[in-house]
């Protein structure tokens, strides 16, 4: 009886193991900005509280094939998974903060502080930043 049992769990792992798979790393271009177009006060963007750079003010419409606007923006690159964006002022002050989620085909963001619009399209992140 026992080996029956056993035997049937093996088959069982066996055929189920396979579909539990993790989902692999997606590289995004990500390109950060504010809609603030003349903002009181310089913010600073941090990524996962590290800095990357000074949030330009851009205006138009984020779309992937818009070069020239994508050239006006702080661009890095971003791995798929959960990430904290805060933008602070000069002197340290948090002004917008929010955890955005990203995979492949799916995006979700929390705002905790200020205001954030983000979308993606295939590996073309915009986020936006304001307070």
């Amino acid at each position: 009886m026992k080996q029956l049992l056993t035997l049937a769990l093996i088959a069982f792992l066996f055929t189920t193991l396979p579909g539990c798979r993790k989902l692999e790393d997606k590289v995004f271009n990500a390109f950060f900005y504010t809609k603030q177009t003349n903002p009181k006060v310089p913010l600073t963007l941090f990524l996962n509280d590290q800095p990357i750079g000074a949030l330009p003010p851009v205006s138009g419409k984020t779309e992937c094939r818009n070069d020239s606007l994508k050239l006006k923006m702080l661009a890095y690159t971003v791995h798929s998974g959960k990430h904290k964006i805060e933008a602070k002022d000069n002197q340290g002050i948090v002004r917008s903060s929010s955890i955005i989620t990203i995979d492949e085909g799916s995006l979700s963001s929390r705002g905790i502080a200020g205001g954030t619009e983000a979308s993606v399209t295939g590996s073309c992140l915009f986020v936006g930043v304001f307070y």
